[in-house]
Order: C-alpha cells, then structure tokens, then sequence
C-alpha cells in the first residue's frame, strides 16, 4: 500500500504503521503531547488536508477541539458537540467511523447545529476514540485533495480506525498518569498536614499548663467579689473566654487523637444573657467618647424597656421573670457622634 502526503514514496503496511504510531505513542506520557502529536502523524500517514481532534473535558462536558491541523483556528475555537448529542450517541453505540457522503441517512439523523459544524469544519468523516468502553472523543478529518469526498480505500479506512482506537488508550494512559500525579500531591499535601497536626498538637498541650494557671488565679479572686458585684460578672466573663481558649487547645489536640462527639444540655437564656454582655462591652469599645466621658450615638433596649440618657448609652438590665435577655442597638448616625455606622438601623445583640 502506498501512502500519500510527505512520505508517499515509501510504502507502509498495516503493522509497520501501527508499530511506529504506537511506538511513538507510548513515549508521550504528556496529553498535550498527543495532542499536537496526533494530528501531525496522521496528516503524514494518510495526506489529509484537515485533522481536528475533539475532547471534553470532564463528565457532561462538551466536546472540544484540543487539537487542529487544517483548520482555522476561529473555526476549530466555535466548534462544539454535545456530549449527550446525536454524534456522540451514534459513535459510542457504533464504535465505527462515520463517512459523511456514504451514510447520508445518519447525517439526516445529526441535529441541524451537528451538521452545521461538520460542514464548517470541511469534515469528510469522524472516527470515534473509544477506550474501556468510553467515548473519550473522536477525530473529525477532512478529504485527502481528490474531491469531496475521504478519499481513503477500505484498508486505509481500517488503519485510521486501527489508530484511531491506539490514540483513545493513549489519551486515557495520559488521564491516568495524570490522576496518579494529583493524587501523589495529594497524598504529600496530607502526610505535611499531618506533621502540622502533631506540631500544634504539641504547642497546644504547652499552652494548656500556663492557662491552668491563669484559670485557678482568676477563680481566686472571683471569691473576693459578690456575685451581684459589676466586677465578679467581667471576672465570670474572663473565666469563660478562657474556657473558650481551653476549646481551642483540644480542638488543636485532636489534630493527634480521635476526638469524640460530646452532648449536653445549654440553658438558651443564660446563653442570650452572656452574648448579650459581650456584644455590649464590645460595642461599648467601639466607640468613642466626647469631651465630658459620654458615647453619644447609641440607644440600648433591654426587652421593651429603653434607655438613652443625655445622649449616652446607658445599659440597664431588666431581668425580669420570663425574660430571655434580649439586647438591641439603634443606631443615632454619625451626627450624633457614632463611628462607622447605619443611620436608624436597629440591631438585636
């Protein structure tokens, strides 16, 4: 068999060009390699004026043109298949190429928009890249320059075919080795978290020591302090944030150890009260103070009571039987001397 374009002074037969095309395929490991491999290798195999290879990148995706030769490159970006479309059914079921002028009852078949593009991409004939099983794409090729039509006799229809499935695994080999490479990344990305884990584990178990300490020191002096004093409830609150650190270190220690899911009941009310304490000072901390000490700006509510004394905010707590400690700000504007702010927006602490 004589073989046109480049090299068609030198014949080839079916095993000569499968093990040079197969051999020059399991040295490219690189899918952009074979991408731009491909396409040049048949082109000097079989003279063909046009070779497009379509791909998709992922499950439900498109088929797109990842590589061209022949085409222009406006043509070959605008060129797009359904993945679930007509062609790409008809090829996975079939697993045969499709010749355009021998098989004018299948192109009938194709969506309008299928063979729109066919047209626009001067394709003769597709053949499918079948691999496990799995339509991975497949190469749309135009006629070899003697007429309209592929050009191809059976034998060299039966080669490309032959390659065509060579190039499938070969594009799968790459998707694989490319797998094998995330996951290789993944799996170092894990054991350097892993070594992270027991560092923190071991600076979280250090901070524990001195924060015994600091929790024993603040209860000493809770006992100097009625509990009805403003400074025994700012100590209980000090005496929970360090709790709350505490929280901090074992969730850093179980980076080391298997934690296990803990359930126990919170009393929402007394919940409310505490946040709405720390909203309060924080609030308080956030703005500023004119020239006699007052924060003018701001109007606290307590339940359905307010209170709002020459323009200062002034909490007043009213707990009454039944009330879960509801707190609310209004926000008086930076006219009345609030920093930042929402003019009239009332918020729920």
């Amino acid at each position: 068999m004589k073989v046109r374009g480049p090299r068609a002074d030198r014949p080839r037969d079916y095993r000569q060009a499968i093990h040079e095309f197969s051999r020059s395929l399991t040295l490219v490991v690189d899918e952009d390699q074979l991408r731009a491999a491909i396409p040049a290798k048949l082109r000097e195999f079989f003279g063909l004026e046009r070779v497009a290879i379509f791909l998709r990148e992922g499950d439900g995706a498109p088929f797109r043109v990842a590589s061209a030769r022949g085409i222009e490159a406006p043509v070959a970006d605008a060129a797009a298949f359904p993945a679930d479309g007509r062609l790409a059914r008809w090829l996975k079921v079939n697993e045969m190429p499709l010749v355009l002028a021998e098989q004018p009852g299948v192109v009938d078949f194709l969506d309008a928009g299928e063979r729109d593009t066919l047209r626009s991409l001067g394709a003769a004939a597709c053949f499918p890249l079948v691999a496990l099983n799995q339509l991975r794409g497949f190469l749309a090729v135009g006629p070899t320059g003697r007429g309209p039509a592929l050009g191809l006799d059976p034998g060299e229809r039966e080669l490309l075919g032959v390659l065509a499935g060579q190039a499938a695994l070969a594009f799968e080999n790459a998707a694989l080795i490319r797998e094998q490479r995330d996951r290789l990344k993944r799996l170092y990305r894990a054991e350097r978290l892993a070594t992270a884990g027991e560092m923190a584990a071991g600076a979280a178990h250090e901070i524990r020591n001195p924060l015994t300490s600091i929790r024993s020191a603040i209860q000493h002096l809770r006992g100097d302090y009625e509990d009805a004093s403003p400074r025994a409830e700012l100590i209980d609150d000090i005496l929970a944030e360090v709790d709350r650190i505490n929280e901090i270190v074992e969730a850093l220690l179980s980076f080391a150890r298997p934690a296990q899911v803990k359930f126990e009941s919170v009393d929402l009310a007394e919940l409310v009260r505490q946040s709405g304490r720390r909203a309060h000072r924080c609030a308080r901390s956030q703005m500023w103070c004119d020239g006699r000490g007052r924060r003018p700006g701001v109007t606290a509510v307590h339940g359905r009571r307010q209170s709002h004394q020459a323009g200062c905010a002034e909490r007043r707590d009213e707990r009454a039987a039944g009330d879960a400690g509801r707190w609310n700000a209004v926000d008086r504007g930076r006219a009345s001397g609030c920093r930042g702010g929402d003019p009239g927006r009332r918020y729920r602490l």
